[in-house]
């Protein structure tokens, strides 16, 4: 069965998401959000291409079940020690191992850009962080709001969290 799927991201003013291959911001409140909705209360997976998950010191994300998409070799190196981590080569084996998963709740794209972009047809619900400020960044979140409808939004300090549906 395929699941839903679902992107979240944090964003600057310009929906820039990266500068110079890293994150510009560090937000806790942010962080925070970030693992209480992609750890739930249920069985959760995440996707992010290997440029994240090097960022994340090629160590998975606790509670949750990671996916690396990339075409890279090397990843099935790196993820032969851990539990509940999986390498896959392209989009389609990634949506056929979560299709074939029993308990999975719910199924996170957590990036970068390019994972971002190939997932974000298929994804019908967008959790976006926005942050009231500008990072000069160099990579940015695609984002057409015409094909989203915007169902609610909270605001915390220079943050708001937004959550999107896809008409």
């Amino acid at each position: 069965m395929l699941r839903t799927l679902s992107i979240i991201v944090c964003l600057d003013r310009n929906n820039g998401i990266g500068k110079n291959g890293k994150i510009p911001w560090d937000n806790p409140i942010d962080l925070k959000y970030f693992r209480v909705v992609t750890t739930g209360s249920g069985h959760n997976v995440v996707i992010m291409g290997r440029k994240t998950w090097d960022s994340l010191s090629k160590r998975p994300l606790g509670s949750r079940i990671n996916i690396i998409l990339s075409k890279c070799r090397d990843v099935e190196e790196d993820i032969k020690t851990f539990d509940n981590v999986h390498h896959c080569r392209n989009k389609s084996d990634c949506l056929s191992l979560i299709s074939g998963m029993v308990g999975v709740d719910n199924v996170f794209v957590i990036g970068g850009a390019e994972i971002y972009n190939e997932f974000m047809e298929n994804c019908n619900k967008l959790y976006l962080s926005r942050l009231d400020d500008c990072f000069d960044c160099d990579v940015f979140f695609k984002f057409m709001s015409s094909q989203w409808k915007k169902i609610s939004v909270v605001k915390k300090d220079r943050l708001s969290f937004e959550i999107w549906d896809k008409v």
